[in-house]
C-alpha cells in the first residue's frame, strides 16, 4: 500500500495542482501539506479533511495508524470508535464522521468563494454540499431500514 505521502503526492500531480491550490483545496494551510509531502505526521482533523476531498475513506489514508499515531487510523477516544462489536451502527457512524468531514471542506469552499465573490466555485462547492447530504441521507434511510428490519442496536440501551 502507498504511504500517505505519495497518496497525497500523486493526487496533486494527478490533478496538476500546485501545493498552494491543493491545500486550499483540501482546506488546510501550505505548510500542512508540505509537511506530509516531507513525510510529516498530521493529524486526524487533517486526515479526515484529505479522506473528505479524495472521496476516500480515513482508514485509506492512514489504515494502520502511522500517519496519525492511533491504531487502525481512528479515533480511539470516541466512544463510536470503540463501537465495532455493534457492527452496521459503527459503520454509520464511521459514514457520518466523513460526511460531517466532507461537508465541511464544502462549507469552507463555499465561504472562500464568498469572499472572494466567485459565483462559479460557490455554485460548485452548494452542488457538493448536496451531494453530500444526499449521500447522508441514503446511508441513514439504509440504516433505518435495517434497523427496523431486525433486533434493536444495543448502544441505545447504555
Amino acid at each position: 500500500m502507498q504511504s500517505l505521502r505519495g497518496i497525497v503526492r500523486a493526487a496533486r500531480d494527478e490533478r496538476g495542482m500546485t501545493k498552494a491550490e491543493f491545500a486550499a483545496a483540501v482546506g488546510v494551510s501550505q505548510a500542512t501539506l508540505a509537511s506530509i509531502e516531507y513525510g510529516g505526521r498530521p493529524s486526524l482533523v487533517t486526515i479526515e479533511k484529505l479522506a473528505a476531498y479524495l472521496k476516500v475513506p480515513v482508514r485509506d489514508l492512514d489504515p494502520e495508524g502511522s500517519a496519525t499515531g492511533r491504531s487502525g487510523g481512528l479515533r480511539q477516544k470516541r466512544p463510536e470508535a470503540q463501537m465495532s462489536s455493534l457492527g452496521s451502527g459503527a459503520d454509520i457512524v464511521e459514514q457520518l464522521h466523513a460526511v460531517h468531514s466532507a461537508f465541511n471542506v464544502a462549507h469552507e469552499q463555499a465561504l472562500n468563494a464568498v469572499r472572494t465573490r466567485d459565483v462559479g466555485a460557490l455554485s460548485a462547492a452548494r452542488a457538493q454540499q448536496a451531494d453530500i447530504l444526499a449521500q447522508r441521507d441514503k446511508w441513514l434511510d439504509a440504516y433505518v431500514s435495517g434497523c427496523a428490519a431486525g433486533p434493536a442496536d444495543q448502544a441505545t440501551e447504555s
